[in-house]
């Protein structure tokens, strides 16, 4: 969104002098001024029309995406994940094509409390997972990979599963460098086709959650 927001205010302020940071949604600093303030003191419309229009134009974008295997990793792109991102509930992240611009596939990211049955992690590992005991469960906090999805009109030729995970954990490994964490979850569907391939990478299943999802588990340490 941050692109959209920043194209939307320079076609609003029509100079390309004007320099615009963006630290997030609500510090956007134009010529070092608040936006709020520079919009006051320039006549310009509000700031809540200006977003508007700039989030209109991310979901004219986002629609483009197909990905027909998958209706509920097509559907989040184009409807969902927006909202999401203004509740804090995740992040996405999308993969553009070079050549075309065009949305090569994309993928998101968040937190997640997972609840499992006692001593699920082998013990070994259970004095490095920060596990909490919740009721007759254990509780781990853990970063999720959320949606994965390649858009129809590539391939495996383009981008494989492989080179998502090789994106996705490398910048996962960043945010742990500074606020710890050591699992890593994923919800796929309950396909061992799809299963043997996060398990060629590393992950291990961990359990069946309360729906058709199985969720697979990476362990990691960066000390």
């Amino acid at each position: 969104m941050q692109r959209f927001y920043i194209d939307e205010l320079r076609n609003t302020i029509d100079d390309d002098s004007v320099e615009i940071q963006y630290v997030n949604s609500q510090q956007i600093l134009v010529d070092g001024e608040l936006l709020s303030a520079y919009i006051d003191c320039n006549n310009l419309e509000s700031k809540k029309k200006i977003f508007r229009r700039a989030e209109e134009r991310a979901y004219s974008y986002l629609s483009s995406f197909t990905c027909t295997k998958n209706p509920d990793v097509q559907d989040f792109l184009r409807t969902k994940c927006i909202s999401f991102q203004k509740q804090n509930s995740t992040r996405t992240y999308l993969l553009i094509s070079e050549e075309d611009k065009k949305i090569l596939g994309y993928y998101s990211l968040a937190l997640k409390p997972v609840f499992l049955e006692p001593k699920t992690f082998p013990s070994n590992r259970r004095r490095l997972t920060n596990i909490i005991k919740h009721e007759d469960c254990e509780l781990v906090n853990a970063f999720l990979i959320g949606q994965i999805g390649r858009d129809d009109q590539y391939t495996s030729e383009d981008i494989t599963l492989a080179d998502f995970l090789d994106i996705i954990l490398s910048q996962i490994e960043d945010v742990r460098k500074v606020v710890g964490g050591a699992s890593i979850l994923v919800e796929v569907s309950d396909e061992p086709k799809l299963i043997k391939k996060y398990q060629e990478y590393g992950f291990e299943l961990l359990q069946n959650d309360r729906t058709s999802l199985s969720q697979l588990w990476q362990f990691s340490l960066n000390y």
